[in-house]
Parts: C-alpha cells; structure tokens; sequence
C-alpha cells in the first residue's frame, strides 16, 4: 500500500514539475488527492482550486483561463515536424503523432538510439535546446557526460546513510551498499540523484504497520475474521428496512453501519469471554479461542444496533465523528441534523413518490366460471413480442379448481388468450398467487395470440407437500 502524502510532498511534486513556477501552493493542509487545493497562478495573479489527481495527471500548473489560451496556440503539428528537424541534429528520435492538441499533451516518438518508443509534450521536448532522446538513453549519455569517481560517490551515499560495499563503475549501473539499518541492497547512482533508488527493505518498513494509511491498530487478520463473521447479521438489517437507506430511501450503494461500534462490539466479547485479542491465528495457542470469540460477537450483533445507510450518507457520518467508538446518541443527533438539512422523515422505508413502469399490468377482476380461471386486465394494445409485467390484483375465487384453464381477456371483448408456461403447457390456477407479478410475453399471429410467462413457477400446493416416495396407501 502506498504511503499517505502529506502537503510535503506535494511541494516537492511541484518542485520536479512546475520547472517554469507557474503556480504558487497556498494551502497549508492536504487531505486526499479529490479535495481541492489553493493554488496563485504566477501567469495571470488569480486564485485557483485543483486537486492532487487531476495535477498529476495533466500536469497542467497554470489556471484554467491560462491554459485555455496555451492550448489555443497556433502552433500546429508541421511547426513541431519543424523543430525537430532544426534541432536534432543527431537525429535521436522520430515523431509518430499526426495530430498536435496542444503544449502539455503527449506526442508519440521513436528514439532512433536503442529504438524504443516514449511520449513527450511539446513543452519537455523544448527545453534545454531539444529533447529527443527517450529517457533511458538520455540517463546514460548524462552519465557519462558526468562522471564520478569512487570518493565522491561516498560522499553523495553517506548523505542519506549508506556504505559503499562494491565496485562502482559508473552513474547508470548498480553497485552494493549497505543501509543505515544494516541492510545490504543495490544503488544506481542516476537513479539515486533523483530520489528513484534507495533500500528496498526500508521502504517497505516506511508504509508498514503504523506509517500504512490503512492502519488498524495492528489487529486487521482477527478482526477481518470477526467483521465477516457477521455476514448473516448484515443481511438481516438490510432486509429489515427494506434495502434502503434509513434517511434518504435510496436503494444504491447501501453499507450497514454499527450504531454501536465494532470495535466497541469486539472489545466488549473479548470481556466476556476473557478471550485477548491478538494480532493473528498464530498467536493463539487453543483454537478454540477464535471460535468462542467468534460466536459472542455474534451474539452481540443484535437487530437492534444496526441500520441501513448510503454510502455517501454513512461517510458523512464518519467524517464527524470519526472511525470507532461511535454509540448511538452520535447517530441520533447526526439524524436530527440530516434531517433538517434534507427534509426527509428517518427509517423511510419507500420514496413519497414514483412513476409506475409503463408496461406494468394490474388485473381488473379474476373469475371462475365452468373450468375456466378468467383474468382480465385493462383494455389497451399489447404488442407481439413486448414484456408485461402482470401484477393479480384480486383473490382468486375460493370453487377455482386445480386444474381449471386459466384465459386472459382483455377490457371488455369476451376473446380468451391462453395463459401458458415458458415451455408452452398450461398454466394451472395452482401456480398463481395473488398480489404477486409475473414477467409474461405476447405472442400473437393472424387467427389468436398467447401470454407466456418467462420463467418457471412452482406449483403451490406441491411446494406445501413434505410427503416421500415410495407412496403407501
């Protein structure tokens, strides 16, 4: 996992980058690579907002009002097929882009030294009087330009703690050193002027365990055990408020939030059961222990202390007060609060209002008369071919018979239309449940037509019998 960035580090992205200061950092704070920062543009004197993404990403340091006028230039893909040829005298690369968009987007090159392919921006490929070599090729030959001898490589190494322990060479090959942490590692000096090689082993220990900003307090393998251990109880919670959000109703991106903590929930079973928790399976000589656990939070995990958010809800929330030892008088005063900003009622479980699907058929009556289970539904053109979604509104009469027919008819013309199964048989009045929707298709041709239910349906009196062969009378 990479290292959480801090506001110094993206000064010394801007250092690297902004080689022309076009911009000037003015927060103080950096939260997230999303969250806006304040920025001077040294072009134009105006403030601007960008966030850390989109600035690595593009590249682009100016406002946007400065950049739009960059990238409206007149300068077009002929006047770059021009300095290249002016410049590279060398004839280090080839332009493979047709199409020029503007001085910070990438153009497509070949370097003609070891022949493979790079991008650059009009803006890089200006500096410096040109240039056209890739990177890796432009790393040995500065290199070589210039050179270090063994002295003054321990001088630079020992700068940030390193032993030379090899034989160095030169700038663009590696040679062993030792950390100040005694690990033995290789460094390629080009590289290590440039903050691009270091210890491995140290960098891995610098986003480890509490430096990682996904720490958890050292406890993650238990706990993620414990935490899908209540799988069963989210379900539970989500079906009974309907699977929507308590507050808002929405049906999207829902997340079950403990109103009592988890933390809280594991550190009250751990009580409980006297079991410590320790930072993985090993650690635990019975494994017995992880079961008992196991099962008293479980246990604790009644319907009572969960309920069903949004996902952008329930990161509010969090933002407020913050990841652990969250009760419920926090979220009460949080719904008091939402509430009077959104205007919406708590534990809603459907929206005050929704627009019905257009194909979506309610029966107007369901008769039985002489073997015949008759449905009829409103009077309207259903074409071959289309989904209805027909929703039995009525009881179906108590003398209806198992294996009556069953016919739809349609507004008031007495023209019967089968009711049939997806594999083209019967449907008997056994299968069907009132206030209940089935998926169905018309199929119609010259004389008649049908409508077919789209998938199977068991029969109702079958799905009650518990009854096993052989029969025995």
């Amino acid at each position: 996992m990479p290292k959480k960035l801090n506001i110094e580090d993206i000064k010394c992205f801007l250092k690297q980058y902004d080689v022309n200061n076009d911009c000037e950092l003015l927060s103080q704070e950096y939260i997230n690579r999303r969250k806006p920062l304040k920025f001077l543009c040294n072009t134009c004197g105006k403030i601007f907002y960008r966030d850390y993404g989109h600035l690595k990403k593009r590249k682009i340091f100016r406002c946007q009002n400065c950049a739009r006028r960059m990238s409206q230039s007149s300068i077009t893909i002929r006047d770059v097929q021009e300095y290249i040829l002016k410049n590279d005298i060398h004839n280090e690369c080839t332009l493979l882009s047709k199409k020029y968009i503007n001085s910070s987007s990438p153009l497509d090159f070949k370097c003609n030294l070891c022949g493979k392919y790079f991008k650059r921006d009009y803006i890089h490929l200006t500096r410096n009087n040109g240039r056209f070599r890739c990177p890796d090729c432009g790393q040995m030959i500065g290199a070589k330009h210039k050179k270090y001898n063994e002295e003054q490589v321990k001088d630079i190494i020992s700068q940030k703690g390193y032993k030379l322990k090899g034989k160095y060479i030169n700038a663009s090959l590696p040679f062993e050193v030792e950390c100040s942490k005694g690990h033995f590692t290789t460094l390629i000096l080009s590289q290590f002027l440039t903050n691009r090689s270091g210890c491995k082993e140290c960098g891995i220990l610098k986003i480890s365990g509490e430096n990682n900003y996904n720490w958890k307090g050292g406890q993650s393998e238990i706990i993620d055990y414990l935490r899908k251990s209540t799988k069963t109880w989210r379900r539970e919670i989500l079906k009974e408020y309907d699977y929507r959000c308590a507050l808002t109703g929405r049906t999207d991106n829902l997340i079950v939030h403990h109103l009592i903590s988890f933390n809280s929930i594991v550190q009250e079973a751990s009580r409980k059961t006297g079991i410590p928790i320790l930072n993985k399976f090993l650690d635990y000589e019975d494994k017995d222990c992880i079961t008992i656990l196991r099962n008293e939070v479980i246990q604790l995990h009644t319907i009572n202390i969960g309920i069903v958010l949004h996902k952008d809800v329930h990161i509010k929330f969090h933002k407020k007060y913050g990841l652990g030892n969250n009760t419920p008088l926090q979220f009460e005063e949080f719904r008091k609060n939402f509430i009077n900003i959104r205007g919406v009622n708590f534990k809603m479980s459907c929206p005050t209002e929704k627009c019905l699907c257009k194909r979506l058929v309610i029966t107007q009556s369901i008769t039985y008369d002489s073997g015949v289970l008759t449905i009829n539904i409103p009077s309207s053109a259903y074409e071959n071919g289309e989904k209805y979604c027909l929703v039995l509104a009525q009881d179906i009469p108590a003398e209806t018979v198992i294996n009556a027919t069953v016919v739809i008819t349609i507004g008031s013309s007495p023209t019967t239309y089968p009711l049939l199964n997806c594999n083209c048989t019967n449907v008997s009045p056994a299968q069907l449940t009132t206030r209940t929707r089935y998926s169905t298709r018309v199929y119609t041709n010259i004389q008649s037509g049908v409508f077919k239910l789209l998938g199977p349906t068991k029969c109702n009196y079958c799905r009650e019998y518990t009854g096993s062969l052989p029969i025995t009378t």
